[in-house]
């Protein structure tokens, strides 16, 4: 274990020199454990003296290892014994004291242990005593650690229970059966745990960079707010990255990603944090005079050309200073100090002050960001399901999966609002995940054929779209769902057809060879839909309520929309009509040919027990 973690990339922290501090305790006192061992397995060699010696000593040493164990106990929540209150430091340092006091008294005698052809552990005072201490550190770290249990993942805490229960054993053996069970064995056991659950330092870690990530700044923002050792924090982003990714693609950023971070390590003597989205946090602990060098260093080393994957770029970065505590007291105001310098377009300082923003309120942001994570970490998403209507058939043929968030703190959130936040942090990769899951799943589930249905519709986002294994993500999941890919159809917008057009053809073309179909989306809203209708392999078109609604409102807006409508049937794609409201609508759009009807005219998006309900009441009834 200790091998494994001075050679894993780790942060400096507390917790981890403690963790190493216990595994080099256990190390002595294991070592010392095997000299005593043969010392008394060669009695014929060693005097009686040097073997009394040579237990006590193991036996001694084994007493601690509870004392080092609350210290780790300790760090989890980054408390020291020297940042403590005095009446914890008194608890902690007292009963170590009164250990090293019974050692010392009972050194040369045979009050605790003692070699007289097998070892002798005699049930005294002195041993006693040890035993109800080593046994009072096992339960004073796991009672630490739940005082601070809101400090500290449940992970963690329950690392710290099962650990302090091996340890107390450990004591216990000691005790009553050392000389045939070390304790070490169960020490060891206790650090096992321990390491393989709550010392999982590869979580601090961003794969990309390979140096610390969003989690890891958190953690150390906090534990400087104790220790006021870094004056400022510098925001580092890179403008550019968003065009480099569509041009030179993602693998080649990543690769410059890696040698930015490598570089900026070195620079800032390795307190340097990678928070996506092109975002460096950089926490180098500079005088007035090294700021000047830092900045002008920045500034040369960013105006010179960048080689990755054979290529040579130009990146182009904004850097903000943010001083503490004074302009932030806590990292979700450093994050929106990072917000602001990614989405202004007026930054003209080579250095942004952070005294000199006016942010926005970003608390509903943080709000929403709080409940999205709670619903990815707990299925909180929930598919409603918005049935559409064959004009043709007159009964329900299809529906869209439409997805909804309900946090039991907050309530509703519309998706009009939490799905732009997930885009801007990242986590609407995993999102559009959840989508596809849940609705493979409620394919599998239900005979929807049965119901009258031919398929149902899943919105891919933007990201979605670019990402390169898309196609084989979604087929892997359909054959582990055992979902036939005719009951599926693939929306895209035309956002997403416009961002990376290439990428997005490739997996339409590889999806639309295994029998998927796909449909565009909102069409009507933005210029490039024309071009996107007659380059990619679209099966329908969604026209937007916008259309809709104008063609109801003037005669231009009819013409438009019978004119659309011929040109769309004469590429022989088919047509749903969305947010439709009106009977009176209704009936036009079956006038001018229109395929498919979407809207509150005939139900609203509805969870999925009460949708199979309505399909199935409706089409019975037609």
């Amino acid at each position: 274990m200790i091998v494994v973690n001075i050679h894993k990339k780790h942060l400096d922290m507390l917790q981890h020199r403690m963790f190493l501090l216990n595994g080099l305790a256990l190390v002595l006192s294991s070592a010392v454990r095997i000299i005593s061992c043969i010392a008394a397995m060669n009695s014929g060699i060693y005097g009686e003296n040097h073997i009394n010696a040579a237990i006590f000593a193991a036996f001694a040493i084994s007493a601690f290892f509870p004392f080092a164990y609350v210290l780790y106990g300790m760090s989890v929540s980054d408390v020291s014994i020297t940042d403590c209150p005095t009446k914890t430091r008194l608890f902690v340092t007292v009963p170590v004291s009164f250990i090293f006091l019974i050692c010392m008294l009972s050194a040369g005698s045979t009050s605790m242990i003692s070699f007289d052809g097998k070892v002798n552990v005699p049930f005294t005072w002195q041993n006693t005593t040890v035993t109800v201490i080593g046994l009072y550190y096992a339960a004073y770290a796991v009672a630490f650690a739940y005082s601070v249990k809101n400090a500290v993942e449940h992970r963690t805490l329950r690392s710290l229970i099962c650990s302090g229960i091996l340890v107390a054993v450990g004591m216990l053996c000691r005790m009553l059966f050392f000389a045939y069970v070390s304790p070490n064995l169960f020490y060891a056991m206790a650090l096992l745990v321990v390491q393989l659950t709550a010392q999982r330092t590869e979580e601090y870690i961003d794969t990309v960079t390979e140096v610390p990530n969003a989690k890891a700044f958190r953690r150390c923002f906090e534990i400087n707010k104790k220790n006021r050792k870094y004056n400022e924090v510098y925001v580092l982003y890179v403008e550019n990255i968003r065009l480099l990714n569509l041009t030179i693609g993602f693998s080649k950023v990543n690769s410059m990603l890696k040698k930015i971070a490598d570089y900026l390590e070195v620079l800032t003597a390795q307190n340097v944090f990678y928070c996506e989205l092109g975002t460096f946090m950089l926490m180098p602990k500079l005088s007035p005079t090294e700021k000047e060098a830092f900045f002008k260093e920045l500034k040369t080393r960013f105006s010179a050309l960048w080689e990755t994957g054979g290529s040579e770029i130009l990146v182009s970065v904004r850097l903000m200073e943010i001083k503490l505590p004074t302009d932030a007291d806590h990292t979700d105001k450093v994050y929106a100090y990072a917000d602001y310098l990614r989405n202004s377009n007026n930054i003209t300082s080579e250095v942004v002050q952070a005294s000199m923003v006016a942010l926005r309120d970003n608390s509903r942001i943080l709000t929403v960001e709080s409940c999205i994570k709670r619903a990815l970490e707990n299925d909180g998403f929930t598919m409603y399901y918005q049935p559409i209507y064959s004009t043709s058939e007159k009964k329900m043929v299809s529906a869209e999966a439409l997805i909804r968030l309900i946090d039991p703190q907050y309530g509703y959130i519309s998706p009009a609002e939490f799905i732009p936040i997930s885009e801007e942090n990242g986590s609407i990769v995993q999102i559009g995940k959840t989508v596809l899951k849940k609705v493979f799943e409620f394919i599998s589930d239900n005979d929807i054929e049965e119901m009258g249905l031919d398929y149902i519709e899943v919105n891919l986002s933007v990201i979605q779209c670019m990402q390169k294994n898309l196609a084989d993500n979604i087929m892997e999941l359909a054959d582990s769902k055992s979902v036939d890919s005719k009951k599926v159809n693939l929306e895209i917008t035309e956002t997403a057809a416009a961002e990376r057009p290439f990428m997005l053809m490739q997996n339409m073309k590889m999806l639309v060879d295994n029998s998927y179909t796909f449909s565009l989306d909102d069409f009507g809203t933005g210029y490039s839909n024309i071009s996107s209708m007659v380059d990619m392999p679209l099966d329908i078109i969604k026209f937007d309520k916008s259309i809709i609604d104008r063609a109801k409102m003037n005669k231009d807006g009819k013409i438009l929309l019978e004119s659309l409508t011929a040109m769309v049937k004469k590429m022989g794609k088919r047509i749903v009509a969305e947010g439709v409201e009106t009977e009176e609508q209704l009936r036009e759009l079956e006038k001018i040919g229109i395929d498919f009807i979407q809207g509150f005219y005939f139900s609203r998006p509805l969870p999925a027990d009460e949708f199979i309900d309505y399909v199935n009441e409706f089409n019975n009834a037609s």
